[in-house]
């Protein structure tokens, strides 16, 4: 003998949807974090002697300015100091 179900009204099946479009959703936004991490990472990039400064950069001549007293100091540091930031001694 055979158990009849008698019909039932259709429902949507939005569950399974719905955890599909989380998951796509989270996925597109991880991979949006490591592609800005990489992008920085990249432009962080230290420059060696083979590497050419960035186009729109000029050199700091190093007795020049008001930082005159750090003449001795190598290129990473005269690019990392602002134009008018005083010098070693200010606070």
């Amino acid at each position: 003998m055979a158990t009849i179900v008698p019909p039932q009204k259709p429902q949507a099946q939005t569950k399974t949807r719905l955890q599909y479009i989380v998951m796509v959703g989270a996925l597109g936004f991880v991979l949006s974090l490591v592609a800005v991490f990489f992008v920085e990472a990249r432009r962080r990039t230290p420059r060696g002697k083979d590497r050419p400064a960035p186009a729109g950069t000029q050199p700091v001549p190093a007795a020049a300015g008001p930082d005159a007293e750090v003449a001795g100091a190598t290129d990473e540091t005269m690019a990392l100091r602002t134009v008018g930031s005083g010098g070693a001694g200010s606070p």
